[in-house]
């Protein structure tokens, strides 16, 4: 038949002899009070799935284990050391343990105690806007499904599942019209729930469980619904159909975690000009004013993700550092010291300045102030023609008069073909031109030429660097197309500001004052 029974004895083999070799509360496996949390959840699976047709002396033991991770998690609580997204799986499970086993000694205090600290850390960890507070795409969507988890075991009251509806809708105008999560700040490759289901469309097992749960208006598809929907709400959740309005989308800001997402047609782009997170920010990348964009679904700009926490030391600073991303780098420098795998210090100022979005362009103007310098990006997205435009300039705050070195970054997962100086295709589908630079560097591997589609993975990924050693003030641009053909750039200065210009067909030209904003000239 279908080999349940065998399956059933590969279970208690497996979980005997791991009993064995873990006794309770000695060696590594009982060091992370999470660790604790994640393996009573699927243990609590289990007992969901086979305690019925397990023998009962085993199913008594099982039992007494889930009590004693009940004990450990009620004791050794995250508060002080990772009061974050640790602190909110290990009240989810103590919770749950509560909920589900009635008739444990103390589960009334742990459904009460773990509830209240669950509903503590919804208004403590996300903000107004459904951001999480660790700027942390990848820590939204682990954070998210614990928060839905729990409102699937516990009655949760309409304010709870509101929020949890804005999670959601930050979650899905970051993702886009594919679905699919950039990985902005740290990923760790973790899912608080994951039987099956490709890594790079966890989002989208998400969002349809949010539409069900939260009731929010995001998009999803029907075949979304079986990789955790499914299995949480059960047969009648292949019943729930997108509301009307969930697939309409529209450029915003997101003010708290200063995100500002731009789209038109087959474009989608996320500019990120929010701050470093919260404390020691460890789980944020020197990535302030980066930009991913897709264009039809093709990744045109990619952020290369996180690869490791703490098993190489110089790789996770390449991977968090600001070559790793769609920034400027100064002088060789990160926007904040590293010290060590979970901690900057002296994180940069930023600024937003300027946002604003109509029938005929969206426009982002913010400022990240670090190390003496002052880096201003203003982002312009035309519809019709459709081309954005970055433009970058740096100031001197205490370097004044110095000779400093810029570099720009530019990450693709297309191919680069360079066809004339500051003139590059990416792949069949976009074109960037280039102005302000003295050279261009193209490569695959090296120090940051690199992406990590999963944790623990890195492959050489095309890149780009734009090198110029500059008193300041010093300009820099680039211009994407999306045709085949680049344009060529040319850049004017003036004691007023910079003037842009790109051709050929159509000629565009822009003028982008010191003080901020811009102007369109031509046509």
């Amino acid at each position: 038949g279908t080999g349940g029974r065998r399956y059933l004895e590969e279970i208690r083999t497996q979980l005997e002899s791991w009993l064995v070799a873990n006794p309770y509360a000695r060696g590594i496996n009982w060091a992370s009070a999470l660790e604790v949390a994640f393996r009573a959840l699927s243990w609590t699976w289990v007992y969901h799935l086979a305690g019925a047709e397990m023998e009962e002396q085993f199913r008594r033991r099982l039992l007494a284990e889930l009590y004693r991770h009940g004990r450990y998690i009620e004791t050794n609580l995250s508060v002080y050391f990772s009061p974050n997204t640790h602190l909110l799986i290990e009240a989810v499970a103590l919770h749950a343990l509560g909920k589900l086993f009635p008739w444990f000694p103390r589960a009334e205090r742990w459904r009460r105690s773990g509830a209240d600290l669950v509903r503590a850390q919804l208004a403590a960890q996300v903000r107004d806007d459904g951001s999480h507070f660790e700027q942390s795409t990848y820590y939204q969507l682990y954070a998210l499904d614990a928060f839905m988890f729990h409102a699937v075991v516990e009655d949760v009251d309409a304010r709870f599942r509101e929020r949890v509806a804005e999670m959601a809708r930050w979650l899905a105008a970051v993702a886009g019209p594919e679905r699919e999560l950039p990985f902005l700040g740290d990923d760790d490759g973790g899912r608080f729930f994951h039987p099956y289901g490709l890594r790079s469309r966890f989002a989208r097992a998400t969002l349809a469980t949010a539409a069900l749960l939260a009731g929010a208006e995001v998009p999803f598809e029907p075949k979304d619904l079986f990789e955790q929907a499914l299995w949480w709400i059960g047969p009648q959740a292949l019943e729930a159909r997108p509301h009307p309005g969930a697939a309409e989308r529209r450029s915003e800001l997101f003010a708290d975690s200063g995100l500002a997402v731009l789209c038109h047609d087959a474009l989608h782009a996320v500019f990120d000009a929010g701050p470093f997170g919260p404390g020691s920010a460890g789980h944020s990348h020197s990535d302030t004013l980066s930009l991913v964009l897709r264009y039809g679904g093709a990744p045109v700009l990619i952020d290369p993700g996180t690869y490791t926490y703490v098993c190489d030391a110089l790789w996770r600073e390449r991977f968090r550092g600001s070559a790793a991303h769609n920034t400027l780098r100064i002088d060789g420098s990160d926007q904040a010291e590293p010290a060590g795998p979970f901690r900057w210090r002296n994180p940069p100022s930023v600024e937003r300045r300027v946002f604003t979005t109509t029938a005929e362009h969206d426009f982002v103007e913010a400022v990240c102030l670090y190390r003496g310098v002052s880096h201003r990006r203003r982002l312009l997205l035309l519809k019709d023609p459709l081309v954005l435009v970055v433009f970058d300039d740096v100031d001197a705050e205490t370097k004044a008069g110095a000779a400093v070195l810029i570099e720009q970054f530019w990450h693709t997962a297309l191919s680069l073909t360079p066809l004339a100086a500051g003139r590059i295709r990416l792949g069949d589908c976009a074109a960037i031109g280039l102005v302000g630079g003295d050279a261009a560097e193209f490569t695959e591997g090296g120090e940051w030429g690199w992406n990590s589609p999963a944790y623990g993975v890195k492959v050489p990924a095309p890149a780009l660097r734009i090198c110029a050693r500059r008193t300041l003030p010093a300009v820099l641009s680039a211009v994407f197309v999306f045709r085949a053909d680049p344009p060529e750039l040319a850049l004017g200065a003036s004691a007023a500001g910079w003037t842009l210009t790109a051709a050929p067909e159509p000629t565009l030209s822009f003028e982008f004052p010191r003080t901020g904003g811009w102007r369109r000239l031509a046509p």
